[in-house]
């Protein structure tokens, strides 16, 4: 698919920034995102494409056609294990550990330590959440929803994983996950009804581990940049840091605003 949307100008991080042709942030742009109503905020995440050129179809595109009320809901009871440790696996682990049959992970032939939840305020009650629209589109899921136990609110949360030693690093910039986060929410938003979880609206959020460029980089901005754009940006979009210990059986890990 050619059509380019916001959330695809953005480079990763490198030791070569400077000499990237695509943009490394753009607060400010993000920042346009936010503000006017919810056309005007789908014309700038979408970069002036229409939401039918975007649908995924062999047919007739049609955004009418939302999925069933099955949408969101896993077909298996169990996880049937992961073979690697990208964010679609982590997530999908620490959706599922706390959900087996005694918190037992039996089937699982890659992760000799799974993920368990020990936050006292989140939890995790979806990943993968698919867009509302029957066909798929493109850039299509949530990675992690997250209920906050205290108030009831939902987060559709873009999450990066963490470091691995000989792994190579995820350098997705902050830029680019908010507005991924942005992006999906606004098109659940759009789909009305059709875009809630559990009957909420899923409010947008990022969440990075502790030890990633991720973090490093938002402390970096948080504590010198002094940007009004992104102090904006941070009030609007909720951010959340994951942090963990590795353990024999189990990498137990919470999660927690970053200004906590």
């Amino acid at each position: 698919m050619d059509n380019i949307i916001f959330m695809d100008k953005f480079d990763d991080y490198s030791s070569k920034d400077e000499e990237k042709e695509r943009e490394i942030e753009d607060f400010n742009g993000l920042r346009d995102a936010l503000e006017g109503n919810l056309n005007h905020r789908l014309s700038v995440l979408l970069s002036g494409n229409e939401i039918a050129d975007l649908i995924e179809s062999t047919t007739r595109k049609r955004i009418v056609e939302f999925s069933s009320s099955e949408r969101g809901k896993h077909g298996d009871s169990v996880c049937k294990g992961v073979k690697r440790e990208t964010e679609r696996e982590i997530c999908k682990c620490m959706f599922y550990h706390d959900r087996q049959s005694e918190g037992k992970c039996p089937s699982c032939c890659a992760i000799k330590q799974p993920w368990t939840n020990i936050s006292k305020r989140y939890e995790v009650v979806d990943y993968e959440f698919p867009m509302p629209f029957k066909h798929g589109l493109r850039h299509r899921n949530v990675d992690l929803v997250l209920k906050d136990i205290l108030d009831g609110k939902y987060y559709a949360v873009e999450v990066k994983p963490p470091r691995r030693d000989n792994k190579k690093p995820n350098k997705n910039t902050i830029s680019r996950m908010m507005a991924e986060t942005l992006t999906y929410t606004a098109l659940l938003e759009f789909a009305g009804d059709s875009g809630l979880k559990d009957n909420k609206r899923l409010q947008p959020a990022i969440a990075f581990f502790k030890d990633s460029i991720q973090y490093d980089k938002f402390k970096h901005y948080n504590e010198t940049l002094k940007d009004p754009n992104f102090e904006y940006l941070v009030r609007k979009i909720k951010v959340f840091v994951i942090d963990y210990k590795e353990k024999n059986e189990a990498r137990e890990f919470s999660i927690a605003p970053y200004d906590e």
